[in-house]
């Protein structure tokens, strides 16, 4: 132990003085991590609600004139039918007579009568005269091989 005693008793206060400075504890702030964490909080709870807003109005902000790309439509007297997901009937309700057929599906010839979206020129349009706010064409559209009725249903 005297040894040891010895030792230290010879090193100079000047370098325990600049030991002691060289290693004392700096206690290192957080603040630039705690300030990240608090922006992307904000971020996220400004974004979020944003979003959701504009994503409501968008969706009442549609066109009553449907994309002819995305879903099969018809045009008659003037009023737009959009396909309606009912299932295909064999055979037409009662009280249904033919009105017309699909005349053209040329995007030139969207806003003209008897223009459809989807359906085949020729395919037959019915309508109950006594209930406009829909139609059925007798179509192959969605069936592969064989003839349905397709409800439409007025926007």
């Amino acid at each position: 132990m005297s040894r040891l005693m010895n030792a230290i008793s010879g090193i100079s206060d000047r370098h325990i003085i600049e030991f002691a400075s060289a290693c004392s504890y700096k206690k290192k702030t957080h603040s630039w991590k705690l300030v990240a964490a608090v922006a992307c909080l904000l971020l996220a709870a400004i974004a979020i609600p944003t979003s959701l807003i504009l994503s409501k109005q968008t969706a009442k902000n549609i066109s009553s004139t449907p994309n002819p790309n995305a879903f099969p439509y018809v045009i008659v007297n003037g009023t737009n039918y959009l396909y309606d997901d009912f299932t295909p009937l064999t055979e037409l309700p009662e009280g249904y007579i033919a009105i017309g057929s699909v005349i053209s599906n040329d995007p030139s010839d969207q806003k003209k009568e008897g223009f459809s979206s989807g359906c085949k020129v020729g395919d037959i349009i019915y309508q109950n005269p006594s209930d406009t706010s829909e139609v059925f064409v007798y179509t192959k559209l969605f069936s592969g091989n064989g003839y349905w009725y397709l409800r439409f249903v007025q926007l």
